[in-house]
């Protein structure tokens, strides 16, 4: 039996015109991270990342504060879903949220993106959207299916990915409504980890949204995006 944990990426840019870039913050927060892997001298096998480049900027980072680099894998199953365009289609049904979206003040764009994502769960196979929500949950369940082969050879593999993948596999194990997925993953730290025992495609959630290495004196890099 493995033990697969989740990482979420660090700190993105929210608001800017590249929001798939860490900010310095971000970049800071994964290789703290890598600093408490290496002090608690935890071993990772195998390290496994989506192919954003928020994903990799995040492992580099990390791999950066270790002193060994674990084999590499990417694969792209552990992407985010495509935010814009989830709320791209929320807006033309409601344009009066558009200036919303526009102010980048997350307290305003946050509801609306809740509200956006909430339609794309209500149609499940809807074509005006790059990727329906049944082909997202599938994707992410697929990305499951890829760790079976990995974890014949690896007892601890570690996955660098974002909030929707993670709440999905987490929601998915727990068999939770689907509904709960943008409540949960508003929740989860930049660099939180997610634990799972998983073997012969069963998994076992062990650990939620763990980030003890961003408390205490490291409190001022605990962010949610």
């Amino acid at each position: 039996m493995a033990l697969v944990t989740l990482v979420r990426h660090g700190q993105a840019s929210f608001g800017a015109e590249d929001y798939d870039q860490l900010s310095e913050l971000g970049a800071e927060q994964a290789k703290r991270l890598g600093e408490f892997v290496m002090n608690n001298e935890e071993p990772i096998e195998c390290l496994i990342h989506g192919t954003l480049k928020r994903h990799q900027q995040s492992v580099n980072a990390f791999l950066g504060a270790l002193p060994y680099e674990p084999i590499c894998v990417d694969d792209a199953c552990w992407n985010e879903f495509d935010h814009r365009a989830v709320i791209r289609v929320y807006v033309h049904e409601n344009p009066s949220s558009l200036a919303d979206v526009l102010s980048k003040e997350p307290e305003r764009v946050l509801p609306v993106f809740m509200k956006a994502v909430e339609r794309w769960q209500a149609r499940p196979t809807d074509d005006e959207y790059p990727e329906p929500w049944a082909h997202f949950t599938e994707r992410v369940e697929q990305a499951w299916v890829h760790l079976n082969d990995v974890v014949k050879n690896y007892d601890r593999v570690w996955v660098v990915t974002s909030g929707g993948p993670i709440a999905c596999s987490v929601i998915n194990t727990l068999q939770m409504p689907l509904a709960h997925l943008m409540t949960l993953n508003a929740r989860l730290v930049n660099t939180s980890l997610t634990r799972f025992l998983f073997r012969r495609e069963q998994r076992e959630l062990l650990t939620l949204n763990e980030h003890s290495h961003v408390s205490g004196k490291y409190q001022h890099m605990l962010t949610y995006r």
